[in-house]
């Protein structure tokens, strides 16, 4: 297991190099969250100030979810830049080093979503406590794992189609609007509900909302989830190794 921990230590290293190198994006990335719930809290305030909790649960949880493609953009870096095959060249196989890698990226994802969370206590009147910092860490911890499955096709596709990004930014976009990240799924056409009901994300932002909003814990939303994530896990990492396999056979893992 050391060994696999040092590999993880090696990309977060990486990760914390790169934000210092970038500094600028770092900025504009936090700048633009600013933005976003700055105008969020102006129109919800026109509105009712419950509306605002309702949404920052469903914003917060809509970049939880987004996190889950995030190695893509790992992938595309390396493609682009011909490094690809020196990512791949630690004695492990691909699937463990972009594993790591993930697991890197989502070390420092729990440190920029806790400093999101705490930011808009402070400036944004949202009211959480000890308990709802710590339950959710564990829920995001949950979410990731659960969506593994998901991080891996989507990886997947990026090896195949290159550029994946504007179509996994449209499947997130009809993802939130369907899980209720915006509005509750009750003013959606009947049509589009029953889909929301098959989304596993529309039950996991259900318990996050009644366990933060309501204090109740409603475990039996999580049934759905973990069902279908654990189901669509080993078909994911089948597709990920036959993709892999493939685009190594014809030459075309590092053409971008």
């Amino acid at each position: 297991m050391t060994k696999y921990f040092n590999l993880v230590n090696s990309f977060i290293y990486k990760e914390i190099k790169t934000i210092f190198s970038y500094k600028f994006h770092f900025v504009i990335k936090f700048l633009f969250l600013l933005f976003q719930l700055i105008i969020f809290y102006y129109f919800c305030s026109l509105i009712s100030k419950d509306y605002f909790k309702f949404l920052f649960l469903g914003l917060l949880f809509s970049k939880i979810f987004s996190h889950t493609t995030t190695l893509l953009e790992t992938i595309k870096q390396d493609q682009f830049a011909q490094t690809i095959y020196i990512t791949f060249s630690f004695p492990y196989s691909e699937f463990t080093i972009l594993l790591c890698n993930f697991c890197a990226k989502t070390t420092i994802f729990l440190i920029e979503l806790l400093i999101f969370i705490i930011f808009s206590i402070l400036f944004f009147n949202i009211k959480l406590n000890l308990q709802h910092l710590i339950f959710l860490i564990f829920f995001t911890i949950y979410t990731i794992i659960i969506f593994l499955w998901y991080t891996i096709v989507s990886s997947s596709l990026t090896f195949l189609i290159k550029k994946s990004e504007h179509l996994l930014y449209l499947i997130n976009s009809l993802i939130d609007i369907l899980s209720g990240v915006y509005f509750p799924i009750s003013v959606l056409p009947p049509i589009l509900q029953n889909i929301s009901y098959l989304l596993p994300t529309t039950y996991l932002l259900s318990f996050l909302r009644n366990t933060i909003s309501q204090s109740k814990i409603t475990y039996e939303l999580l049934f759905y989830p973990t069902i279908f994530g654990f189901i669509l896990l080993p078909i994911s990492i089948l597709i990920f190794n036959f993709v892999l396999k493939r685009m190594l056979k014809i030459g075309r893992l590092a053409i971008y």
